[in-house]
């Protein structure tokens, strides 16, 4: 269960970005089809994309695996970018 958590909270660290200062520009790039507003089908598209990474087997759903095995990959991944980050 903490993974599944930790998986989701990972993915909802993902909508940080949108409170940076020009989060009005941020969500303007998610307007697909350029008619001037974000449709709620263009919000979610990110995380679309997110759940199917997630989603491995492609099943429709994110197993205890699953999640477990994207907590490895992020955890990985951030430890490199400590490793390779500048040394203050």
């Amino acid at each position: 269960m903490k993974t599944i958590i930790t998986a989701t909270a990972l993915l909802l660290a993902s909508t940080a970005a949108l409170a940076q200062p020009n989060m009005t520009d941020m969500l303007m790039k998610l307007d697909a089809d350029g008619n001037g507003s974000v449709s709620l089908e263009e919000f979610l598209k990110p995380y679309e994309m997110q759940f199917k990474h997630l989603d491995q087997n492609g099943d429709g759903g994110i197993s205890q695996a699953e999640a477990e095995q994207f907590v490895k990959q992020m955890q990985q991944h951030m430890q490199q970018m400590r490793q390779q980050a500048p040394k203050q």
